[in-house]
């Protein structure tokens, strides 16, 4: 669980030709230090109508994708569940995987965007999972680096929607066009 905030520059870099040439170094940094998604919310917004991204598509997707569009909550569920299940000794049937993976989406959307909010979730879950209590006290030793990771993903989650939407509708960027009208004959 450790490794999530470990393999997240790898994903950044992946992803990099989505989002373009510009930089959201200082986003990223400010939602792995608060933990919290909410803080990060308007410096996003702000930088993204900055940096040149339709306005209407920014204030439509942003605050939306808050509500259901939480990629690091779903890996933690995800993993959580299975190490809680492995440090206990506890295997799962098709069945009850099939459940747990049911279980853990519908949940997965009641998370709310505080730190740390994805373990409260965690527990109420956990029982009905036949997962015993005590095994997310484990995982809570860790859990401030691990919910570093998750808002991380969470907010890169945002910006990467916003850059998709964009794409799939054909926007071009304020920048881009700027530089697609300039022709100069020599």
């Amino acid at each position: 669980m450790v490794i999530i905030p470990l393999i997240f520059p790898t994903i950044v870099v992946a992803v990099a030709g989505v989002i373009g040439k510009k930089s959201f170094g200082k986003i990223l940094t400010l939602a792995f230090v608060t933990g919290s998604s909410s803080v990060v919310l308007p410096s996003l917004l702000k930088d993204l109508k900055k940096q040149g991204h339709d306005e209407h598509t920014i204030d439509l997707v942003v605050p939306l994708g808050y509500t259901f569009n939480l990629e690091g909550a779903a890996v933690y569920f995800s993993v959580a569940t299975i190490f809680i299940a492995h440090a206990y000794g506890i295997q799962f049937s098709l069945s009850s995987l099939l459940f747990t993976v049911l279980l853990l989406t519908l949940i997965g959307k009641t998370a709310a965007i505080v730190p740390s909010g994805a373990v409260v979730v965690l527990l109420a879950a956990a029982p009905q999972l036949g997962l015993p209590v005590e095994g997310v006290a484990l995982i809570f030793a860790v859990d401030f680096f691990v919910n570093a990771g998750r808002t991380m993903i969470n907010v890169l989650g945002q910006i990467l929607t916003v850059s998709v939407i964009e794409k799939t509708e054909g926007y071009i960027l304020k920048e881009e066009k700027e530089s697609q009208l300039s022709v100069s004959f020599s």
